[in-house]
């Protein structure tokens, strides 16, 4: 029973693969997603729409979609807020020292994280309050490293991850 099913669904993948390569010529292929017919008897291809990048903000979606924004710390708050949040674990929470301004004292295991600012590779500030202090205007390329990239790049303290801000696209490494 087993080896009938086998070979009855190899029989049929077969034949399927076969239909859709076996065209007479001059036959046209059926229309599929993202093509459109044409005027006569030819198609033309819709442009595809570019899934964008969580990860990266461009010069590009600067031009399109920041014009609201003053900083780059307001344009992530539009776009991509996301990056704010800690993705390494830990209560992204106010903390001074060794305590928590909410709860006080707070353990090393339960210590909030935060995301890091570089700019240009300099370390700029430790929470994505620095973004705040960063004109959009200035900015050529921003990407949002994860905890294992940002560690591998810039060193075991940045346990919540990066935002790596490139002022010209000639410094990006």
């Amino acid at each position: 029973m087993t080896r009938r099913f086998v070979g009855l669904a190899t029989l049929a993948l077969a034949a399927a693969c076969a239909s859709s390569q076996a065209r007479p010529e001059g036959a046209a292929a059926a229309p599929e997603a993202g093509v459109a017919p044409a005027q006569g008897a030819q198609a033309t291809v819709q442009p595809r729409r570019v899934r964008a990048d969580r990860t990266t903000i461009t010069q590009e979606e600067i031009a399109q979609n920041g014009q609201a924004s003053a900083t780059l710390y307001d344009f992530v708050i539009a776009r991509h807020n996301d990056w704010l949040r800690s993705t390494g674990g830990g209560r992204m929470t106010q903390s001074v020292g060794n305590m928590d301004a909410s709860a006080g004292p707070v353990s090393s295991a339960s210590r909030a994280v935060s995301v890091t600012v570089y700019i240009d590779g300099i370390r700029f500030g430790v929470n994505p309050e620095a973004l705040r202090n960063i004109p959009l205007r200035t900015v050529a390329l921003a990407r949002r490293l994860s905890p294992s990239e940002a560690q591998a790049k810039y060193g075991s303290d940045n346990d919540a991850g990066t935002i790596e801000v490139w002022t010209s696209l000639d410094r990006v490494r």
